[in-house]
């Protein structure tokens, strides 16, 4: 066996410390490369939670912050509220409070005077009209005031005009928020009343009211208007509030009941009103404003017209009497007439009812025609029409 030479072994020998040397750093390299994740990870784990934790320290502070904003806009509501009740106890202590829920507005008012509310069909004007009126303790004046919306179709006064004398400016005051002069009504030298803007009515600043307001007496002005600063404080008390629909107790009567209790209903989704009708009756159409149903083979024709489809004329027919009713808990007015044969040959028979009436800020006219053919049985359909008007209900 041949021996290695020295210079064989050697070169030998110092080869295999190369050959083990990539093993090593690759070695070396992965441990460095997994303290690097384990650090990086631990880092941002580190980091992560520092930002969290600085997340929850923010959203503390900012809470803090607003329950600080919160308490002190409570307490200084609170204290605005405390400040103005006291103020307006001071200013009307022991006076009443009237409220208008249906027109929407409320006033106050010393507790000796009385307050009178019109709610009644004029007829000269033929509408409804609302308003109240507050007699002085003695009753020898009365402070008028009646409000609504620009679009209401109520009236505010049943006046048609006023006394005679000279018109003149007396100072301001403010009423709802609009600045109105005082004027007095002067004849001989007296003053005669004295109105709180315009001697009708007058347009609130915002456009959305009109109002009238005036201190007037009861019998013949002697001049002297002793409670005109009382008045002055009543009208400029007057504050809008939120409308709300009064609740109606139905007139219906048990045997009313009983009588209707096969009708079918009629549901006016646009004026939020409903009524009975005979099951027999035509179905009524799709026309929202004027509804109509015909019966008796279309001798007989029932309408009830919403809005503007209430202006409507008679001609063929003469009034034969008029009386003031209630519809729906509102005053109304309900008149009879019956065929002019003069202007209308042939009509003697023809029969019609009117029932008028305002109702949400909107009127309504329920018509109703039928033929005379006796007064048994005209006296059945005038109390099928008034069990009809009973039955009316608004939403």
């Amino acid at each position: 066996m041949e021996t290695p030479k020295n210079d064989e072994v050697k070169k030998a020998s110092e080869a295999k410390p190369f050959k083990s040397k990539p093993i090593v750093i690759a070695v070396l390299g992965i441990l460095i490369g997994i303290g690097v994740a384990f650090a990086g990870f631990y880092l941002w784990k580190m980091y992560s939670e520092k930002q969290g934790e600085l997340k929850n320290l923010k959203e503390q502070v900012e809470n803090l912050k607003k329950g600080e904003e919160n308490t002190i806009n409570e307490e200084a509501v609170q204290e605005n509220a405390n400040n103005e009740s006291s103020s307006g106890e001071n200013e009307y202590a022991g006076w009443e409070t009237y409220y208008n829920y249906e027109v929407g507005y409320m006033l106050r008012y010393p507790a000796d005077w009385v307050v009178n509310e019109t709610d009644e069909w004029n007829e000269i004007t033929d509408q409804a009209v609302k308003y109240i009126s507050i007699d002085t303790p003695d009753n020898k004046f009365f402070l008028y005031f009646g409000l609504k919306l620009k679009s209401d179709d109520f009236g505010i006064s049943n006046r048609t005009g006023i006394g005679a004398g000279d018109v003149k400016d007396n100072g301001n005051m403010t009423i709802l928020g609009t600045n109105v002069s005082i004027k007095e009504l002067v004849y001989k030298g007296k003053i005669q009343e004295i109105f709180f803007g315009a001697l009708g009515s007058v347009n609130t600043k915002d456009g959305k009211y009109s109002f009238g307001s005036s201190l007037s007496p009861h019998g013949t002005s002697t001049g002297i208007f002793s409670d005109l600063d009382t008045a002055k404080k009543i009208s400029e008390s007057v504050k809008i509030i939120e409308r709300k629909k009064i609740s109606c107790v139905s007139s219906l009567s048990s045997a009313d009941k009983q009588t209707i209790k096969n009708w079918k209903t009629y549901k006016n989704d646009k004026y939020d009103y409903s009524f009975k009708y005979p099951k027999d009756w035509t179905a009524p159409d799709t026309d929202k404003n004027v509804v109509t149903l015909n019966g008796d083979g279309g001798d007989t024709i029932f309408q009830f017209r919403s809005g503007p489809a209430t202006a409507i004329d008679y001609m063929g027919y003469k009034t034969d009497s008029k009386k003031n009713v209630q519809i729906t808990c509102q005053n109304g007015k309900t008149t009879y007439l019956s065929g002019d044969p003069i202007s209308n040959p042939g009509s003697d028979n023809d029969r019609m009812i009117l029932s008028q009436f305002e109702k949400n800020g909107s009127p309504h006219l329920i018509m109703f025609t039928y033929k005379y053919v006796g007064a048994s049985i005209s006296s059945d359909m005038v109390e099928m029409y008034n069990l009809i008007l009973k039955s009316v209900e608004f939403n």
